[in-house]
């Protein structure tokens, strides 16, 4: 699995123990004793890493967590991890976006990202939708979950979804720009924060 790191936390205390958005998510995504899952972070703003377009085929997936950055921004990283985005997707691999990952995901595969100001940091309750004629919580590995809770940290939004994206969120959150989509093994995890 590809950590595509798009942001550093300098003002992160030691004792967090994370310098870089990408080390907590994968933290948070590996189960204790878990070695199942082999990864590599790349530091997309900080060192300008990224794989190659024939690298993108020999990950399983990839994981997009959040950076201060806005898709919007002129920032030289950002159109070449579009490109890797695209090229994940037109291959099938799996795509999971946290916050900007989830902007820029929606924002490659030609979905719209505008301003949300304020900009706020809340704990919301998204309440999933069925689609595609199964409970969201099916394709979100919840079971039979009605509800989902997860922080929410972010000034811009997803304005419309990518086309053929399968909204999971309902109406409320959706016009937050935060509900959780799909389109095809893309997870566009919401403007969300994992706890």
């Amino acid at each position: 699995v590809a950590v595509l790191d798009c942001d550093v936390q300098k003002d992160f205390p030691p004792s967090v123990g994370f310098r870089y958005y990408g080390d907590r998510v994968q933290a948070w995504l590996s189960e204790p004793g878990d070695d199942g899952w082999s990864w590599r972070q790349f530091r997309v703003n900080s060192e300008r890493e990224l794989p190659t377009m024939d690298e993108v085929s020999t990950f399983d997936g990839f994981v997009i967590p959040g950076s201060r950055s806005n898709v919007t921004d002129p920032e030289p990283w950002i159109p070449p991890l579009i490109e890797v985005i695209r090229r994940a997707h037109e291959l099938g691999k799996a795509l999971v976006g946290i916050c900007f990952g989830h902007q820029i995901i929606a924002h490659a595969l030609g979905g719209t990202v505008s301003p949300r100001p304020p900009f706020n940091f809340t704990l919301d309750t998204i309440q999933l939708l069925p689609a595609a004629g199964e409970p969201a919580a099916a394709h979100l590995g919840l079971g039979s979950a009605s509800t989902l809770q997860l922080y929410k940290a972010h000034g811009f939004q997803v304005t419309e979804p990518p086309p053929g994206a399968l909204v999971l969120g309902d109406a409320n959150t959706r016009a937050s720009g935060a509900a959780p989509l799909f389109v095809g093994r893309a997870l566009i995890g919401g403007g969300m924060q994992p706890g």
